[in-house]
């Protein structure tokens, strides 16, 4: 026989790869508090401490032969429970999904252990301790988050006097017990603990528990670790991996984590909880905080999506909506800014469940910079927080002299269960004009294509047939060229020095027949910056709104095609300074600095390619299509024949100022053409004006380009392309681009990172007969 003194002592160490950074880390728990109103083990049985709803600890004076629990301090009382958790209990909300894995995740808060009906069940006075973690009468229930300190990835808690109850007023418990050390704390009580991982296979998740007393663990619902029973400290350990592959589970999916935890005793209480995770779903109990947000312009119009650490109490947030309260104060970017702003709401709605990311909604409003000028949008850097009352934000480091904050915290966000926003959580709002998925749209299906002068490609200024094929009259509208490609050197030299040259107007090829074309000198983009999308949009017609534009199809299918020919040759006339017909300002990059009109003031510029738009359907003259872009980019196209022979490639890149050029080009054009004069300013976004253009802080007037992809038609090495299908392969990668833009006549920042794009794209060609004009 062995007598030990009981310290019910829990814990759970969790060794896998958690997200490096990160100060806290948060579980889910229930804690549910029984009736042990005696201070002593006599006095406790002689209360009935052992019945249906109470746990019965050890007891010593039974003989050998009739123990409840295992006769060895060293060893739990396996078999308790069964292998399964019980979610009879759930609702049918409560158990979503399709598969069991998505089931046990959704009904981790519902979940019980139940007996097994083997004998084993009755020891331990186990026989009911399904109603341990049940909210039965005689259970007084608190939902709380356990909260873990990490470092370097490592989290814990480690609690040598670990009662979680003892906060409480004795009123809303069943109150404090007396134990032989004079000590008063609220013993008898249950926690039921949840959370959701990420199983990531190269990390070797390993999970490992120790503790004395009751404690069982499931993986998915399915019992994992099994140390029921009153005994010394002992451990078991589960490797994730070896779990995963006997169940089948697939690399970084979700899996969810239940474990139950008896307190029996009036003696002591210690708890250590030590864990490394991927990833960790929110905590569902915790108070709601903004963890990210994100804003996206389209058309004009923005939207902010935010990512809640909890689930939302929609129905408290309606009073909110459009009332003079802000339920979202916003953080400017400008570290030495410590006056906030309001967000007046004006809609939320729930979108989805982003794993640990939290929940996504919805949110429509505006900024305001007072209470009654509500005209602005979120911007790129800002941050955002759930609000709360003036005193709390002072003890954050913030003013509020627009009295943005709550006057009671009768205003306080709430989660769906009740917890309320309380703190300062800032949360940086990133924003990104969002454009449909990437998709090459070719500018002519028509596989007959307009005739493609030869000597303006290659630089023959005439062929006896044309006076001024290839040349620029004096007179013409161009700025002096003053550089030329040489074919044989492979390089750009002074005009002067070709001897066939009388003037230095005249605009050489990119190649000579026969000989290899740079992949640089194989095509030209036709750059072309949207109209604004606050003002009026000049057309043949007349002028109409951005929006009537925008859904105009016969605007849509002209806008931003390249130049019809010009009065004086084989080419297109590009002129920035003046709104397209069709709507827009023209900008071109050719390959050639000075025929290039991106990146300098404004300057006119010729294009190789050609559009006949008079009739129904356009037809151009070079390989075509066309995307749109947000940002600098870097575009590469390698053309095929049908039978899979390498044709001719081309490379480009539109740097940051060509962009920038481009996007506040408009700025060149008279005003009442661009409506620059309906753009508000604020401190960090200026009006664009002919001399600021290229600058970040300068606004644009949509910020959207529509980039048509001109490929000459001609082979690698200067031939004429021959009757037939051609694909392209067209890799595409945006730069890294902070800015101002306009948006619906709003200023905001935005930031766009890096992306990648691939395409494949058929295009059928047949040679027209040749057409000189």
């Amino acid at each position: 026989m062995f007598k030990k003194v009981l310290m019910p002592t829990f814990v759970l160490i969790a060794l896998a790869a958690t997200a490096w950074g990160q100060e806290t880390a948060e579980l889910d728990i229930i804690i549910r508090d029984f009736n042990a109103p005696a201070n002593s083990l006599s006095e406790r049985r002689a209360a009935g401490y052992n019945g249906y709803y109470g746990f019965q600890e050890f007891d010593y004076s039974k003989s050998d032969s009739d123990k409840e629990c295992s006769t060895s301090s060293s060893r739990a009382t396996k078999g308790m429970v069964r292998d399964s958790l019980d979610y009879s209990q759930c609702s049918a909300d409560e158990r979503k999904g399709t598969t069991w894995e998505q089931k046990a995740a959704s009904g981790r808060y519902c979940a019980r252990p139940i007996p097994t009906n083997l004998p084993s069940a009755k020891m331990c006075y186990g026989e009911y301790l399904q109603n341990w973690y049940t909210n039965v009468p005689e259970a007084k229930v608190f939902k709380e988050v356990m909260t873990l300190r990490c470092n370097n990835g490592l989290c814990e808690i480690n609690d040598d006097a670990y009662f979680p109850l003892d906060k409480y007023p004795d009123s809303e418990t069943w109150g404090k017990q007396n134990p032989a050390s004079g000590t008063k704390h609220n013993y008898g009580f249950t926690v039921a603990g949840s959370g959701e991982f990420k199983y990531v296979a190269a990390n070797n998740d390993n999970f490992a528990f120790k503790g004395d007393d009751d404690m069982w663990v499931f993986i998915d619902g399915i019992l994992a670790i099994d140390l029921g029973g009153v005994h010394q400290e002992v451990s078991e350990s589960i490797s994730i991996n070896d779990i995963a592959r006997a169940r089948g589970w697939a690399d970084e999916s979700m899996h969810s984590i239940n474990f139950f935890y008896a307190e029996r005793q009036i003696t002591s209480s210690h708890l250590r909880l030590t864990f490394r995770l991927t990833e960790l779903v929110p905590s569902q109990f915790g108070a709601p905080y903004i963890k990210k947000a994100e804003t996206t312009v389209k058309d004009g119009k923005s939207e902010t999506m935010i990512w809640v650490s909890t689930k939302l109490d929609l129905e408290s947030i309606e009073k909110f909506i459009n009332s003079d309260q802000f339920p979202i104060i916003i953080r400017k970017s400008d570290p030495t800014i410590k006056d906030v702003s309001g967000y007046k709401l004006s809609s939320i709605k729930f979108k989805d469940a982003d794993g640990s990311n939290g929940y996504i909604y919805i949110i429509e409003g505006n900024e305001c910079d007072s209470k009654t000028n509500c005209n602005f949008v979120i911007s790129g850097g800002d941050s955002l927080s759930f609000n709360i009352k003036g005193g709390d934000l002072r003890d954050a480091g913030y003013t509020d002299t627009k009295g943005f904050t709550l006057p009671s915290d009768s205003w306080y966000i709430k989660s769906s269960i009740g917890v309320e926003a309380t703190k300062v959580k800032w949360a940086p709002n990133s924003t990104q004009m969002k454009l449909e998925p990437f998709e090459p749209v070719p500018g002519d299906k028509n596989p007959v294509k307009p005739d493609f002068v030869n000597e303006w490609f290659t630089g023959n200024p005439s062929d006896g047939n044309c006076a001024v094929c290839g040349q620029l009259p004096p007179s013409g509208p161009f700025p002096k060229i003053n550089q030329i490609w040489d074919p044989v050197l492979g390089k750009m030299v002074d005009a002067s020095e070709d001897p066939n040259l009388s003037t230095n107007t005249t605009v050489r090829g990119f190649g000579k027949t026969g000989t290899p074309i740079p992949p640089q000198r194989a095509g030209e983009l036709i750059l072309t910056a949207f109209p604004n999308a606050s003002g009026m949009v000049r057309t043949p017609n007349g002028t109409m709104t951005y929006a009537e534009w925008r859904d105009d199809k016969e605007m849509q299918k002209l806008f931003g095609l390249p130049p019809e020919v010009s009065d004086y040759g084989p080419y297109g006339i590009a002129d920035p300074k003046k709104q397209a017909d069709n709507g827009g300002y023209a900008f071109v990059k050719n390959g050639f600095a000075n025929e290039s009109s991106v990146g300098s003031n404004g300057r006119i510029a010729p294009t190789r390619c050609i559009a006949d738009s008079s009739k129904q359907d356009p037809r151009i003259n070079c390989l075509n299509f066309s995307l749109l872009a947000k940002q600098p980019f870097q575009i590469s196209v390698i053309l095929y024949d049908q039978l899979g022979n390498f044709v001719t490639q081309y490379r480009e890149t539109v740097s940051e100022k060509e962009f920038r050029s481009v996007v506040q080009g408009p700025s060149y054009a008279p005003e009442e053409q661009t409506n620059v004069g309906r753009i508000r300013e604020t401190d960090k976004c200026k009006k664009p004006t002919a001399e600021n253009f290229g600058k970040p802080e300068v606004l644009t007037t949509n910020g959207l380009v529509k980039v048509n992809v001109n490929i000459y038609p001609f082979s690698k090495d200067g031939r004429r392309f021959g009757n037939g299908v051609y694909i392209a392969k067209i890799d595409r990668v945006d730069l890294p681009y902070d800015g101002c833009m306009n948006n619906d006549g709003s200023p905001i920042y935005m930031h766009s990172d890096y992306t990648r794009y691939h395409a494949e794209q058929k295009f059928g060609w047949m040679r027209a007969k040749s057409s000189k004009k």
